[in-house]
């Protein structure tokens, strides 16, 4: 499924281009009250290391994905 939003939009959350960026779903209770099950959330696959303390951030470890405040 794609999801469409303006570009003047995008450019107002992130300076990362469009390609870079994917819509998950996030699933499981460990980042309640911030994040609920099946929230959707916007990744931005530009950023490869960690560049801030305690920040939500998507990241994986082999074949598992996760979201989590780091």
């Amino acid at each position: 499924q794609q999801l469409h939003f303006s570009r003047s939009f995008l450019d107002s959350i992130t300076s990362s281009p469009p390609s870079m960026l994917t819509f998950a779903r996030g699933r499981g209770d460990s980042m309640q009250p911030t994040l609920q099950d099946d929230d959707l959330v916007l990744i931005d696959r530009s950023l490869r290391s960690v560049r801030e303390q305690d920040a939500i951030w998507a990241l994986t470890i082999g074949d598992i994905a996760m979201i989590k405040r780091l």
